[in-house]
């Protein structure tokens, strides 16, 4: 579970990342 909890928010961080670069 808290494994899970790393991963979705690494994956958030990720995205977030990826949308600052697009906008």
């Amino acid at each position: 579970m808290k494994q899970n909890k790393a991963k979705i928010q690494y994956l958030n961080k990720s995205a977030q990342d990826i949308q600052d670069e697009i906008f």
